[in-house]
C-alpha cells in the first residue's frame, strides 16, 4: 500500500469518526427534557363569578291549603308550614306542593299516594313545579286519575290557594303525567288556568257545581257547547329572547 492510499484511509476513517460522533450528540439532546415555559402568576380573583339569577327565600311562615276528605269538610283547610332560608322561587313552590301531597295522603293506601311526575328515563331534566311569567304548572304522578272528577278539582283549587300565596306566582295549571285531565266524562270539559286565593272559607261544593255546570248538556254535542275559561297563552318575545305566556280569560265555540 502506497503512501497516498495509506491517507486516503485514514482521512476516510476520521469523517466517519467524526460523523459517528455528531449523530450520537444529536441522539442525546432530543432526550433532554426541556425546561418549563414560563407562565402567568395565578390571578388575583376579589369577586366570585355570577351564579345566575337565584332568589333568596327568607324564612318564615308559608300557608298550605289542604282537601282532607276525611274530615267531612266542605271548605280548604289550612295550616302554617315554616320554611328555613333557601334559594329559588321553584324549590319554594316545591316544598309547598309536597307539604301539601304529604298532608293528604295520611290515610290513603300506598297506591293510592298523590305526588308529582317524575318523568320517565328520556326526561331527565323534568321541573316540578315548572314557573314561568308567574303561571306555575304543577305535573302529578298518574296516581291522581284514581281521583274522581270532582276530587281532582278540589285538589287543584288546594295547590291554587297555596302557590297562588306566593306574590310572584298568579295562575296554576295542573297536569296528570304530563297531560291536561278533563273534568267530565267525555273529554270535553277543560279546567283551564285556576287562579285567585280561596281561602279555607270557600265552599268546595259550590265551586264544584259552577264548574259541573259548564258541562255539555246530556245528548249535546260538546263541539257545539261554547266555554269560556282562563287558558295559559305563549307567545313569542319580541326581542326573539324566547318565549313568554299570560293567563288570558278566552272563549271558545266548542269544548
Amino acid at each position: 500500500m502506497n503512501g497516498k492510499e495509506m491517507i486516503r484511509r485514514a482521512t476516510a476513517a476520521a469523517i466517519c469518526v467524526c460523523l459517528a460522533a455528531a449523530l450520537s450528540g444529536c441522539g442525546r439532546r432530543g432526550n433532554e427534557e426541556k425546561p418549563p415555559a414560563p407562565t402567568l402568576p395565578p390571578a388575583d380573583v376579589s369577586m366570585p363569578a355570577p351564579d345566575g339569577d337565584q332568589a333568596v327565600r327568607r324564612a318564615g311562615d308559608y300557608t298550605v291549603y289542604a282537601y282532607l276528605p276525611e274530615k267531612n269538610t266542605l271548605q280548604l283547610t289550612a295550616r302554617n308550614l315554616f320554611l328555613e332560608e333557601g334559594t329559588g322561587l321553584q324549590a319554594t313552590a316545591e316544598a309547598l306542593v309536597r307539604e301539601l301531597l304529604d298532608e293528604m295522603n295520611e290515610n290513603r293506601n300506598e297506591n293510592e299516594r298523590l305526588e308529582l311526575y317524575q318523568g320517565d328515563d328520556r326526561d331527565r331534566n323534568v321541573r316540578i313545579p315548572e314557573i314561568s311569567g308567574g303561571i306555575c304548572t304543577v305535573n302529578l304522578a298518574p296516581s291522581a286519575r284514581k281521583l274522581d272528577k270532582k276530587e281532582l278539582y278540589w285538589l287543584s283549587l288546594a295547590l291554587t290557594a297555596t302557590l297562588c300565596g306566593l306574590d310572584e306566582i298568579d295562575g296554576v295549571n295542573v297536569l296528570v303525567a304530563d297531560q291536561s285531565v278533563a273534568l267530565d266524562t267525555s273529554g270535553n270539559l277543560a279546567m283551564g288556568t285556576l287562579s285567585g286565593r280561596p281561602g279555607e272559607n270557600e265552599n268546595l261544593p259550590g265551586l264544584w257545581e259552577h264548574m259541573d255546570a259548564k258541562k255539555a248538556p246530556l245528548g249535546n254535542a260538546g263541539g257545539r257547547t261554547p266555554l269560556n275559561a282562563a287558558a295559559t297563552v305563549y307567545y313569542p318575545l319580541s326581542d326573539g329572547r324566547g318565549i313568554g305566556c299570560e293567563s288570558q280569560m278566552t272563549t271558545f265555540p266548542g269544548q
